[in-house]
């Protein structure tokens, strides 16, 4: 069984790293890469990092990096969540880093894709490889990393608008249709209908633009008054509307509390939906979605729950970008959430998940 507490310190640590440093041809190769390498020594230490790995994160010194795990030089945020660090967090099995490097220290090459989650809530989408070898009779593991956050984002963009939102457009098309024909009154629901797929149409363009503004830094926050009872039934009544939530119900919990608040409704609402969206997706094809409201003298929060229980591989990639349980292509969902509540609102977005109470997510704001 591997240590993941164990680490090198001292004398010894500082002799891998001189060692590395003082090696004029592994500089001179690997400095020539333009992946970003770190050699790991058997405790997933690093004793050496290129020059593309420097320039990547903007490090200007090797404190930054040298003795440190790659989910504590990448801030992790289940890196500073146990005493040992990166590795020891029940999330961390999980981790596609982490497993990549284990398989290595255990002579098999790996190559994975691992989703960072920091501190500050920014995400980066890996995909890494790590081959062993041995000098000097002491195990390594080479480490190399690619960037692909923009793949990744290429790859949702491209399921939303030729997927999700090419549907909403044929319904759109189809209702459109319809009603230039010479129909009875009792048809004019479609009328609805068709104003309904628009506003989904548009909300997904929004939702996207949105997303796109928040991680360019370019969002603006413009807070209103709301009311809790007006908000919550235009949420239930707009996601009410979708394909996928035909035979599910969306029900206000016994505790709903009826307040004035102050939020950005644009915002709220592309969360809240996100919310509700999810649950409803997870009690599918039939269950019920419950949303609730509270307040505390200090605070107010959100909650959406529904009774099914999520893995706990599933628990530990919740807010990662580009992770979803529902595909390839998905993923930007639950990521929103905390990047519009915790970068934007300045909230705390965070879930509970049991097999005795099911699956609750919240949202809290300060008053």
């Amino acid at each position: 069984m591997y240590d993941t507490m164990a680490r090198l310190e001292g004398k010894d640590l500082d002799r891998q790293v001189k060692f590395f440093s003082e090696q004029l041809l592994y500089k001179q190769l690997f400095d020539k890469i333009p992946d970003l390498i770190l050699i790991l020594n058997q405790y997933r230490q690093a004793v050496y990092a290129n020059l593309s790995f420097f320039k990547f994160f903007d490090f200007l010194d090797n404190k930054s990096t040298l003795g440190k795990r790659p989910g504590e030089i990448f801030s992790c945020v289940y890196s500073f969540k146990e005493l040992g660090g990166c590795g020891n967090a029940k999330e961390c099995q999980y981790c596609g880093a982490f497993v990549s490097i284990i398989s290595a220290l255990n002579e098999n090459e790996n190559t994975n894709e691992c989703q960072i989650l920091d501190k500050e809530n920014n995400s980066l989408t890996l995909r890494v490889s790590s081959a062993p070898t041995f000098i000097n009779d002491e195990k390594y593991v080479i480490f190399s990393l690619f960037d692909i956050s923009d793949e990744k984002r290429k790859e949702i963009l491209e399921r939303v608008f030729f997927h999700d939102i090419l549907n909403t457009a044929s319904s759109i098309t189809s209702i459109s249709i319809l009603l230039d024909m010479d129909l009875p009154d009792e048809y004019n629901e479609y009328k609805t209908m068709l104003k309904d797929s628009s506003k989904r149409l548009i909300d997904e363009i929004q939702n996207h633009k949105q997303l796109v503004q928040a991680e360019k830094d370019q969002l603006e926050v413009k807070k209103v008054k709301m009311n809790t009872l007006t908000f919550a039934n235009e949420m239930i009544r707009t996601n009410s509307a979708y394909d996928f939530a035909k035979k599910s119900e969306i029900r206000l919990s016994e505790k709903f509390e009826k307040f004035q608040f102050e939020s950005d409704p644009a915002l709220l609402g592309r969360i809240v939906s996100n919310l509700l969206k999810n649950a409803l997706e997870a009690v599918y094809p039939s269950g019920i979605v419950t949303l609730s409201a509270f307040q505390s003298e200090n605070s107010f929060t959100f909650s959406v729950h529904n009774n099914l229980v999520m893995s706990e591989e599933v628990q530990s990639k919740i807010f990662r970008k580009s992770f979803s349980t529902k595909g390839t292509g998905r993923g930007i969902g639950t990521y929103s959430i905390k990047l519009f509540t915790e970068k934007y609102l300045k909230g705390k977005a965070w879930f509970e998940s049991t097999k005795e109470v099911g699956t609750s997510f919240f949202i809290q704001f300060d008053k």
